[in-house]
């Protein structure tokens, strides 16, 4: 994974096939993307202990692969 690597900026939407998007305890900002939902093998993401804002997007649900996300310690709102 990418964890702990202080990568400062948007969070990042990968244009292949990727299954685990794991970008932990970086310096993210702003919100997730609804490009997110193009991501169509992703099934694991994790966004936790970012400067992440906003709401999850509503594309999100496209990602029926997705079996986990844990975006927790950013400053998401909304409901779980």
């Amino acid at each position: 994974g990418l964890n702990n690597n202080f990568f400062v900026g948007p969070v990042p939407i990968p244009t292949n096939a990727l299954h685990n998007l794991w970008l932990q305890s970086n310096m993210l900002s702003s919100s997730i993307p609804s490009e997110i939902g193009e991501c169509s093998d992703l099934k694991e993401l994790i966004l936790a202990d970012n400067f992440i804002s906003g709401s999850l997007p509503d594309t999100i649900r496209k990602l029926h692969k997705l079996n986990y996300i844990d975006a927790s310690y950013n400053s998401l709102a909304g409901r779980a």
